[in-house]
């Protein structure tokens, strides 16, 4: 989103023309902002602000997750330039079909995922059985937690055909 951006703002009118231009006639530009709409529209804002939660600084959190947030929206709006759209993928509308349909499906395991993972740092904070110094002081349970991320994992890469 930021080279974009940089093409876009510092070459101005021509700059823009060109990035269209090679959109329309260069085969592996239209292959890149098109992955790129692909992964972005699998992307969940919503569901990355959840999974920032997990950090608990709160200074770190705002700061990292607002970079990943500014550069999500800004290359969105790049692409929509480029590619003359006002939604992503609104050139492959089964697709966009296809990810809409799936998400609400996908949604509730990084939700599992999010409070497992939760639960394990938590545990991994615990007093040793001993008493002594901080560890996992139930390790079936963390193993238990541990077994239900590793299935979370599984499921969202499978439900968004990606790594998740």
């Amino acid at each position: 989103g930021s080279a974009l951006q940089a093409i876009l703002q510092e070459g101005g009118e021509s700059g823009k023309t060109q990035l269209q231009t090679m959109y329309r006639e260069w085969a592996f530009f239209q292959n890149t902002i098109n992955n790129a709409q692909m992964s972005l529209a699998k992307a969940d804002i919503g569901i990355a602000t959840l999974y920032a939660t997990l950090v608990e600084d709160a200074g770190l959190r705002e700061r990292i997750f607002g970079i990943i947030k500014d550069e999500y929206d800004r290359t969105c709006q790049c692409i929509f330039e480029i590619a003359g759209q006002s939604t992503l993928l609104e050139n492959e509308p089964v697709l966009q079909k296809s990810i809409q349909l799936r998400n609400p499906y996908v949604d509730p395991l990084n939700y599992i995922q999010v409070d497992m993972i939760r639960r394990l740092r938590e545990l991994n904070k615990a007093p040793l059985p001993s008493g002594e110094g901080q560890g996992v002081g139930d390790t079936s349970a963390a193993d238990a937690i541990r077994a239900v991320i590793e299935l979370t994992i599984n499921g969202v890469s499978g439900g968004i055909k990606n790594t998740g």
